[in-house]
């Protein structure tokens, strides 16, 4: 059974395919013209379509798919008990992350931690419930608001190599507050998180996903393809 999970962000478009729970390819697309070329060249038997884009710019996709199309919102079949206090407003990353943790039955107490445009961590217990968790400012979000909320710092790009505590320049400062602050944040996060739910299970997912050292008393899974295996565990779980 061939599935496709549909990710319409404001900067990409993704499209995911799964030979049931396997992964099997992805497109990256900067058009809807070609992610709709995509899917109908690849003639996947069930798709489901997670979009923050505006209603006819989604609605023009629906439009040009024949394949029966699952849409991701509030009122979704979960594979979890979602326990988060105002589900309407919990974004469908977040919830396909969680799907992810939820669709997997051998993980226990599950955490994801999503290093995007905004750093979020979603925790899934071990009895398959959804908690929620938190959500901060990402790694560009963090330079571009020392730029803009201030009269005379410096808009400075991410150094992969970067390691000094003590910055002896403004630029090197801002390089370890936003570095070094984000990284010691997420280390920080990951212990109390360990502390409060035994045999953790930890993935991180996201476009920085490689930019940080992170500790922990546990492996460290790193997945880019998590929301979209999420998306699929939805799908799968509605059929």
């Amino acid at each position: 059974m061939l599935n496709c999970a549909l990710d319409l962000g404001n900067t990409q478009l993704k499209a995911a395919l799964f030979n049931s729970k396997e992964f099997a390819e992805i497109g990256v697309f900067q058009t809807m013209n070609d992610l709709v070329a995509f899917v109908q060249e690849k003639s996947p038997e069930h798709c489901i379509l997670s979009s923050v884009l505006a209603d006819h710019e989604t609605n023009f996709l629906l439009s040009q798919l024949k394949e029966p199309i699952l849409i991701l919102n509030e009122e979704t079949k979960l594979p979890f008990a979602n326990k988060y206090g105002t589900p309407d407003s919990l974004g469908k990353d977040r919830l396909a992350n969680a799907a992810f943790l939820g669709g997997n039955s051998d993980l226990g107490n599950a955490l994801v931690i999503d290093a995007g445009t905004c750093l979020k961590f979603d925790l899934v217990t071990q009895q398959k419930e959804y908690l929620g968790g938190s959500i901060g400012p990402g790694l560009e979000m963090r330079f571009k608001a020392l730029n803009n909320y201030t009269g005379k710092l410096p808009l400075i790009s991410f150094e992969e190599d970067y390691q000094s505590l003590v910055g002896d320049s403004t630029k090197s400062s801002i390089m370890s507050g936003v570095k070094i602050g984000m990284q010691e944040e997420i280390n920080g996060l990951i212990a109390r998180y360990e502390q409060e739910f035994p045999d953790l299970t930890i993935f991180i997912t996201g476009g920085d996903l490689d930019k940080f050292e992170l500790k922990s008393k546990n492996t460290i899974f790193a997945d880019r393809l998590i929301t979209l295996k999420g998306l699929n565990e939805i799908l799968l779980y509605n059929l």
